[in-house]
């Protein structure tokens, strides 16, 4: 996972301070007009890095939007190879201990993080909320 791409620096800044001080649920907040979270979006715009550490970082890959799509079938119904891998690639030491470290490196302080949420590809879209 590469931490910084320029054009990137302000995302990766503002998911770092969510990730360091352990409040990973403000990344799976959704927007009122479609319910998209931050990886629906990163799925959408095909940033499968930003989907990575947003994964990292902790946002939830289960969650569904008001058409009940998971980021994960957003990304099969549109054909993005590199965003279907993105979100099943598990999250290794390694990942986290590069996002830590890019806390570290812009100074921000980093608390008990909890391990990320687990992609679910067979998720029954009877069960997600969608509104």
């Amino acid at each position: 996972m590469a931490i910084v791409n320029g054009d990137d620096s302000a995302v990766y800044y503002l998911i770092a301070i969510a990730y360091s001080c352990g409040s990973s649920h403000l990344l799976d907040i959704r927007d009122k007009q479609h319910g998209n979270t931050a990886l629906h979006l990163a799925v959408a715009a095909d940033r499968p890095y930003i989907i990575r550490l947003l994964i990292v970082a902790g946002a939830s890959p289960n969650i569904c939007n008001r058409q009940g799509q998971t980021p994960l079938l957003l990304a099969c119904a549109r054909g993005l190879p590199r965003c279907i891998f993105a979100l099943m690639q598990s999250v290794e030491d390694g990942d986290r201990a590069q996002l830590t470290k890019y806390c570290s490196d812009v100074e921000l302080p980093i608390r008990d993080v909890p391990p990320p949420p687990v992609c679910l590809p067979d998720t029954n879209l009877l069960d997600c909320e969608g509104n």
